[in-house]
């Protein structure tokens, strides 16, 4: 069941999750301990906890609001004034209509930006490059990428990048790339779909409907897009010796130099558009060093998220009620 109150609960452990995931990405100690596939079903279950904000018979607690958070509920339901039919309006009232009015308008944005770039995509014919083509099957011959693939070079596109759900889409500057640099590129991008980065991402713009007005999603989302990276950094890096490791680092380099830093296509995963040295150092670090996972790290971390998703639907804090 769905009520106010499991909803209003869901975004306050949601918003705690934010934090907790940006914590992870943010400590190199658990990126090079933990498994990136455990750290990318953390974040599909914080997605799930956003999309499935119920309330679970003979299993969720309810907690009174008062209890916890008192002047938090007196700044929420004070009256701000009372119509002439005795109804009361109060600050979630006015919060709530706010919302809905901006939830609303996002959401139209989100889905017209999306179907416009989808139509833009359809209309550019896929390229005829023999050496990005033979690069590309030589790729889905070894890795077995089974998928769609749609590849467009032009000169407007500054940096490597894809999307798609149902069919990827490979953008690529107009650059002459030597044969293993467009190899490590192809190999990033393709990895995106495969791994499921593309469908991640669509719901993780989709969310900005629910949390424009919360600052720890902005900051989740930046954490989201440098797991994704890093973990087809580590893809590659797991299948490459030391001196390959650093002529990718290389690629990585050389992609960075062009990037504009400006992101025209939300939707889209770039090899690299951050000119910030600090993440681009903390990549090649975890390019050259991350070694095998840990599995005494990877069974705590498992434990904790099953724990940690089944606490979140435990408790709905609500108001005037404790049983």
């Amino acid at each position: 069941m769905i009520t106010i109150y499991s909803i209003l609960t869901s975004v306050l452990i949601v918003s705690i999750l934010f934090i907790l995931f940006t914590f992870v990405e943010n400590s190199d100690f658990i990126i090079k301990n933990v498994s990136l596939i455990l750290i990318q079903i953390f974040l599909i279950l914080i997605l799930l906890r956003t999309y499935l904000p119920i309330e679970i018979e003979n299993y969720t607690i309810f907690v009174n609001l008062f209890i916890f958070f008192s002047k938090i509920e007196s700044v929420l339901f004070y009256n701000f004034l009372r119509t002439s039919n005795n109804l009361n309006i109060t600050t979630a009232n006015i919060f709530f209509v706010v919302w809905i009015v901006k939830f609303t308008q996002n959401t139209f944005s989100f889905f017209h930006r999306y179907i416009k770039i989808i139509c833009v995509i359809k209309s550019i014919p896929e390229t005829k490059n023999e050496q990005v083509l033979t690069i590309l099957e030589e790729l889905k011959l070894n890795y077995k990428f089974k998928h769609k693939i749609k590849i467009i070079i032009d000169k407007n596109i500054d940096v490597p990048q894809e999307m798609g759900i149902f069919r990827q889409t490979i953008f690529l500057p107009k650059e002459n790339y030597s044969d293993e640099k467009l190899r490590y590129i192809l190999l990033h991008e393709l990895y995106h779909y495969k791994n499921l980065s593309n469908i991640i991402k669509f719901v993780v713009v989709s969310l900005k409907s629910i949390f424009w007005w919360n600052p720890l999603y902005f900051n989740f989302v930046k954490a989201v897009n440098a797991i994704m990276e890093i973990n087809c950094d580590n893809f590659i890096a797991r299948r490459t010796n030391r001196q390959e490791k650093f002529k990718y680092i290389e690629c990585i380099l050389d992609v960075s130099k062009t990037a504009s830093g400006h992101i025209d296509n939300e939707f889209a995963t770039f090899m690299s558009n951050s000119k910030t040295e600090v993440f681009l150092k903390r990549r090649f670090n975890l390019i050259l060093y991350k070694e095998k996972d840990s599995k005494i790290f990877n069974i705590i971390f498992s434990l904790l998220l099953a724990v940690l998703f089944l606490l979140s639907y435990k408790i709905v804090l609500q108001k005037g009620v404790s049983h």
